[in-house]
């Protein structure tokens, strides 16, 4: 890859970064893979990107959209969503993502590399799961001070994952070696 093609892939990853950051969760989990490769692009990374510029010219009208919301409780809820891909970068190191949605539409969302290796997938699950609780406790701390969410009373954040080990380690009263 020459440098002009280089100078050319940092500066067009970081646009799509920045739709990716603001209004295209769709998009933020190929940014960040794209995002890793920025100093050494390898031609693979070259066609990646123009496969997700062509996604993005294709689908132009993806992205957040709000709506009328309906003023009954289900709709002014906060719900996460949480996931993790184990060991898929080439550091041994997972990507775990999440995304928040308040009022049906997606308030907040993340995909990054972990900072350090998990053993096993229940792990890079665990991990994953701190950063999203980490998230959810922000957001709520937000929506009291915009008074859309009542703190006179307790506000449970239901956080959805895909891995009941992670849970069943959430859920005890002690740990052991491989989860502390």
């Amino acid at each position: 890859v020459s440098s002009s093609e280089k100078a050319a892939f940092g500066e067009d990853v970081g646009k799509v970064a920045w739709l990716g950051m603001r209004t295209r969760p769709d998009i933020a989990f190929a940014v960040n893979r794209l995002q890793r490769r920025t100093a050494n692009p390898r031609k693979q990374d070259l066609d990646a990107l123009s496969q997700l510029l062509r996604y993005l010219k294709g689908a132009p009208h993806y992205g957040i959209q709000l709506g009328k919301m309906n003023s009954t409780t289900s709709d002014m809820n906060l719900i996460g969503y949480v996931d993790s891909s184990f060991n898929d970068c080439e550091d041994g190191k997972s990507t775990e993502a999440y995304v928040f949605y308040y009022a049906r539409a997606p308030i907040s969302w993340s995909s990054r590399k972990q900072d350090i290796v998990a053993t096993g997938s229940t792990i890079a699950e665990y991990i994953a799961l701190d950063g999203a609780v980490r998230e959810a406790f922000y957001l709520k701390k937000i929506l009291i001070q915009l008074y859309l969410l009542d703190d006179t009373k307790p506000i449970p954040i239901p956080i959805c994952t895909d891995s009941d080990n992670a849970v069943a380690i959430l859920k005890k009263d002690s740990y052991n070696k491989g989860t502390k």
